[in-house]
């Protein structure tokens, strides 16, 4: 079975190779994107061992988790909250579906 730890990496890995493949100018144009995604990366990985098992599973039946996790912080118009109460919001959000 896989990890959550395991399926971020793949799920960045994957992502990050498929914008450098890109011209220079659509890396420029995402590097925001990029470097949103590398934050929740390290994020997620950092708080995994904080995450109840329900959540894990639960993100781990998730398409893409990243992806997930950006267009929400990405719509988030709240900006003085960090980036780490974001992504808690961003849980809660999950569960409330």
């Amino acid at each position: 079975m896989i990890t959550l730890s395991e399926k971020i990496n793949h799920e960045y890995e994957c992502f990050f190779l498929d914008q450098m493949r890109t011209s220079k100018e659509n890396i420029f144009a995402h590097a925001s994107e990029i470097e949103i995604k590398k934050q929740i990366k390290e994020n997620l990985l950092n708080m995994e061992e904080q995450i109840d098992p329900v959540t894990i599973e639960f993100l781990l039946a998730q398409s893409n988790v990243l992806e997930s996790a950006y267009c929400y912080i990405v719509d988030t118009a709240d900006k003085e909250t960090t980036f780490q109460h974001k992504l808690k919001k961003w849980f809660l959000f999950l569960q409330s579906a």
